[in-house]
């Protein structure tokens, strides 16, 4: 089973903005000198809730399929993390996004703006997640969250962390 690190954009019922959305990235490279490929893939797809949003999944081609197995695949992953989120700022308008290993649909929008604000240990579980001004706006606890980019704001990204399991 594969487990992609990517950057999951949710645009919301309409797919134009996945569209333009996925254009943003489709073709860009990032700008890292020790990781090849420094492709992207990108794809466009509807959600499986009931919710019907449109997602853009851009996953960087050079990173770990696998997860995050050693301290060396971490600090790829976050590096192309950082990346990916400094091209996210100039992006077309979007509801949120968020970054990691099985990011993709990790949160439904729904489920976002009932958690963030009310649950303590929602910043760890998603830190990296950007929101539109629209979601900041809906919600009452703002003090875990930063500005992004205009019209958008962050818990800010540490990266990824490689942990050690031990099984006896």
């Amino acid at each position: 089973m594969a487990f992609f690190y990517s950057l999951s954009v949710e645009c919301g019922t309409d797919e134009s903005a996945a569209s333009m959305c996925a254009k943003h990235f489709d073709g860009w490279k990032l700008p890292l000198d020790n990781l090849s490929p420094d492709t992207v893939t990108v794809t466009v797809k509807q959600d499986s809730s009931d919710e019907n949003n449109w997602w853009v999944v851009v996953v960087p081609d050079g990173v770990s399929r696998s997860g995050v197995y050693s301290e060396e695949v971490a600090r790829s992953m976050s590096a192309s993390g950082h990346c990916l989120l400094d091209h996210l700022k100039t992006s077309p308008p979007f509801r949120f996004a968020v970054i990691g290993v099985e990011a993709d649909e990790a949160i439904y929008y729904s489920d976002l703006v009932e958690e963030l604000g009310e649950d303590p240990t929602f910043a760890e579980r998603y830190q990296g997640l950007v929101i539109s001004e629209e979601i900041y706006n809906r919600i009452s606890a703002t003090s875990m969250l930063e500005s992004f980019a205009p019209g958008r704001f962050w818990i800010p990204y540490r990266g990824e962390t490689y942990r050690l399991s031990v099984t006896n």
